[in-house]
């Protein structure tokens, strides 16, 4: 039996086993399991974790379709622009939030200010009696 297609068993293997207990559990009854358990991995993510036991990322079997999905997958390999995108966005919720708090102390400044008016004026009206 060669390396492939002894690969290939063990990826079969253990699709059938993920299939198998997702059905015994929706047979049994147990909702809340099954729903879980239903939720069964794709094909590339069971290869890569029963074939290569997530060491390497490559997808051996599936030549240069693996490597190219592989890389896509790696989270060091995110672009440039993905990255400042992110840091925009965050910088942007920053700049909201503080946009927020100084509504906030405007709005008390405000109130502070009326009635500073209206004490101002309320011993203006003193005075003149």
């Amino acid at each position: 039996m060669g390396e492939h297609a002894r690969r290939m068993g063990e990826f079969k293997k253990r699709k059938t086993e993920l299939f198998q207990v997702a059905l015994s559990l929706d047979n049994e009854g147990d909702v809340e399991a099954s729903k879980e358990s239903l939720d069964i991995p794709d094909d590339y993510t069971v290869w890569n974790e029963v074939v290569t036991k997530e060491k390497k990322k490559a997808a051996f079997g599936l030549g240069s379709f693996g490597l190219d999905l592989s890389s896509k997958l790696n989270s060091r390999n995110c672009s440039k622009a993905s990255k400042d995108n992110l840091n925009i966005e965050q910088e942007l919720h920053m700049w909201k939030v503080k946009a927020k708090e100084q509504e906030m102390i405007n709005e008390e400044q405000k109130v502070k200010l009326k009635d500073a008016e209206y004490k101002l004026k309320d011993q203006g009206r003193q005075l003149k009696v």
